[in-house]
């Protein structure tokens, strides 16, 4: 299913696809390691939101990845081979 990070709940892991946010928020977010075909993993869905990303855990507003546009894996668990 396609949807915004910040729609997702917590322990749901999906594929960063596409960017919709403005240029300096995806610049931002790129320099800390999000990137289209990276995992994510949301650990906690409170605002600030935790997410994994790239191994490292980071904490990022709601505002700020409702621009990030993921796809999650139809098992729900993620890093299978549906997402390659």
């Amino acid at each position: 299913m396609v949807g915004s990070l910040d729609t997702l709940r917590t322990g749901t892991r999906a594929q960063v696809i596409c960017f919709n946010g403005e240029q300096s928020c995806t610049q931002s977010l790129r320099r800390i390691g999000f990137r289209e075909g990276v995992e994510v993993e949301i650990l906690s869905s409170h605002d600030p939101v935790m997410v994994r990303v790239d191994g490292c855990c980071v904490a990022l507003s709601r505002d700020l990845l409702r621009g990030v546009m993921t796809v999650t894996c139809p098992c729900g668990r993620g890093g299978c081979d549906k997402f390659r």
